[in-house]
């Protein structure tokens, strides 16, 4: 952070009024305007910041924490702020003239600017410029600007920036990431005799990948080559390349030398595209006069072509050129090799056995008839159909018997059964009849459907019509308006396709789960034999690698004190704490105690999303699975208590409860460290 006079005489260079001055010490000197929350489906936290020396609070992973992490390590940013307070922002709503205060994420003090940043993902600003034209404007540059935020700044002599999620670099993210923890502290400098070791092997061997520098590495360790690409000893692109897959990451000496090496690989003199008439190959399937051609030879002086008939026919190569340039003689248009591929397995998966039958039998026909034998009972039509078709199968899948595949599925009318008319309305009272919070039955809503369909004097179809028009309807967001978005979250697709950092991280230690459970056991006092309950565990996985880092039991219900004493047996085994810890929205997880702790050890917290169950599916699965191998095994478990009802006195588990906790924590320790650690996930 600055200091009194650096602020001044920066507040000076930039020549900002006093008013701006004021705006910004108030910024500086309070606390953020409110608490971030991951209400919108965003896992938030707060990052630990080491230019600020505090935290500072993200709302979403991929975007407010990736600028975070870029600002954090940019030096021509000073200083960032999350949450300022307040600013107004007015400008022309769709149908009046619109104020509202709005809350920037951050506040950056630069080197030649000031002002507030707002992140969002791109396909949000999207939606909001189709809704907000003046609020949200994107330049023809793809950069997206807010109007109204930049008048409201130019007012008091400020910026005013609106950050789309595009911007991020995510593999240079990640890779700040991935460094990040050799920068905690003042990193033990490399001894020169391995430092000249390494610089040895990369000099041997420019542009070697990482590797094989760390297979090669005799007495140095991956830490030493890290280090010295963290202090300019070596050098790899880490905008382009991701440290996390060493096997794709080239490695030079310094920037000359991969600049150097970049040039020597990448030819300076393109090659001019060969004529298209010596793309035409062997084989190839030409159209001439509506009927196709398939040429058989492409010489100096004479092209052989073969008719649909099987009739040989030669053109002078001279000829066959003056045709190709006029247009008259086209190639047949084909698809990519990967494209092909992809179309014969899609139509081979969609193939019935019935299929399959047919389309050998044809083949077996065609086989008998080159032979010179006409097959019993088939026309000579049908088997000039079936030729034509292996052709195009040929052709199409680059596999004729694709094509003798009888296309029955394409067979019947495929115009809409009902009306136009009617098929509005059976929307209309599915989307806005049945899919309601109301949920009323099936039947009652097509009762009311069939009532209006008669009022309008239109066909009313059959209930069973009805009934199979909302299964089709069904889908997460039918499910959400019905039951909720607690129910529909359950039926949601979760996947992650974009080139994002992986939910899971990339290393292990770059993400742990921290969470609590109640095990399914009742305890008993070891002095007394007093029964006292169930016990409530405290699990911290890395999610990489599904290692089950810590346990911790006890007789207290989460809280503050479970975290730390997890954190501290992790300290105490392997000597060190992880990078990310995300846990949930509890309130043991929100205490000073435990945000000043892993903000103090350069720990990043983030909180998973509310309602949101896939988000902590590491540790979820892990629960149930400790329950069923380990608890559900003992004597005095709680498995018969899911059906209370049918439970009498007798056979309660507090009346079989034997185990301590003492032992039981005994034996959970082993179970998670020697038994669940060695089995093959």
């Amino acid at each position: 952070m600055l200091s009194h006079e650096a602020f001044a005489q920066w507040c000076q260079r930039l020549a900002l009024s006093e008013e701006a001055r004021t705006i910004i010490t108030r910024i500086r000197t309070s606390p953020p305007s409110r608490r971030v929350q991951g209400r919108a489906g965003n896992v938030s936290g707060q990052y630990p910041s080491r230019k600020m020396g505090f935290g500072i609070q993200f709302e979403s992973r991929h975007n407010e924490l990736a600028a975070i992490t870029l600002m954090e390590h940019d030096p021509a940013v000073l200083e960032y702020y999350d949450q300022p307070e307040r600013i107004k922002l007015t400008y022309q709503g769709p149908q009046k003239r619109v104020s509202v205060w709005h809350t920037p994420d951050f506040f950056v003090l630069r080197e030649d600017g000031v002002g507030w940043m707002e992140c969002k993902t791109e396909e949000a600003l999207i939606g909001f410029a189709e809704q907000h034209s003046q609020r949200y404007v994107r330049a023809n540059d793809g950069t997206w600007n807010c109007p109204p935020g930049e008048a409201s700044a130019q007012t008091v002599g400020l910026s005013y920036w609106l950050r789309s999620s595009r911007e991020t670099n995510h593999v240079y993210f990640e890779n700040l990431r991935f460094l990040e923890e050799y920068l905690i502290g003042t990193p033990v400098p490399v001894p020169p005799e391995t430092v000249a070791q390494i610089r040895s092997l990369v000099m041997q061997q420019p542009g070697m990948y990482l590797r094989d520098l760390l297979h090669l590495l005799v007495h140095a360790t991956a830490d030493d080559v890290y280090l010295l690409l963290i202090t300019d000893q070596l050098y790899t692109n880490v905008h382009h390349f991701d440290l996390a897959r060493p096997e794709l990451v080239p490695v030079f000496l310094d920037q000359e030398v991969a600049q150097a090496h970049a040039l020597m690989t990448t030819p300076t003199i393109e090659t001019p595209p060969p004529p298209l008439i010596l793309s035409v190959q062997a084989g190839q399937v030409l159209w001439w006069d509506g009927k196709p051609w398939t040429l058989l030879n492409l010489g100096e002086r004479e092209v052989a072509l073969l008719t649909e008939e099987r009739q040989l026919m030669s053109l002078p190569r001279s000829e066959f050129e003056r045709l190709w340039d006029q247009g008259i003689l086209t190639c047949m248009a084909q698809s990519s090799e990967a494209e092909r591929k992809s179309a014969a397995l899609d139509r081979l998966e969609r193939a019935k056995p019935e299929h399959l039958e047919v389309a050998t039998m044809r083949y077996t026909a065609l086989a008998t008839y080159r032979l010179g034998h006409m097959p019993p009972n088939v026309s000579r039509r049908s088997i000039q159909r079936w030729q034509k078709q292996f052709r195009e199968g040929e052709i199409k899948y680059g596999n004729g018997y694709l094509g003798l595949l009888p296309e029955w599925g394409a067979c019947g009318n495929r115009l809409p059964r009902l009306d136009q008319a009617v098929e509005e309305l059976l929307e209309q009272f599915i989307t806005n009849t049945y899919e309601t919070l109301k949920q009323q039955p099936m039947r009652e809503v097509y009762l009311l459907f069939e009532r209006a369909a008669r009022d309008k004097h239109l066909p009313v179809p059959s209930y069973t019509t009805f009934q199979q028009r909302i299964v089709h309807h069904a889908s997460p967001d039918a499910t959400r308006k019905r039951y909720g978005p607690r129910v529909a979250a359950a039926e949601e697709w979760f996947w992650e396709i974009e080139p994002t950092t992986p939910p899971h991280g990339t290393r292990p230690w770059g993400t742990v789960h921290l969470d609590h459970t109640q095990l399914d056991i009742e305890l008993v006092s070891v002095r007394t034999g007093r029964r006292l309950g169930r016990p409530w565990a405290t699990f911290l996985m890395d999610a990489f690698t599904r290692r089950l880092l810590v346990v911790y039991l006890t007789f207290d219900p989460p809280s503050y004190r479970s975290a730390m004493m997890v954190l501290r047996e992790c300290v105490w085994r392997y000597g060190r704490l992880p990078q990310t810890i995300v846990v949930d929205g509890g309130p043991d997880f929100r205490s000073t105690y435990f945000e000043t702790l892993v903000t103090y050890y350069h720990c990043t917290k983030a909180i998973r999303a509310w309602a949101k169950p896939h988000y902590g599916s590491v540790c979820e699965r892990l629960f149930r699975t400790s329950n069923c191998e380990f608890a559900d095994n003992l004597l005095g478990n709680t498995q018969i208590m899911k059906q209370v009802r049918q439970v009498t006195k007798s056979m309660q588990p507090k009346e079989h409860a034997a185990w301590t906790l003492g032992d039981l924590y005994t034996f959970l320790s082993t179970w998670a460290y020697e038994v669940y650690d060695q089995d093959i996930h």
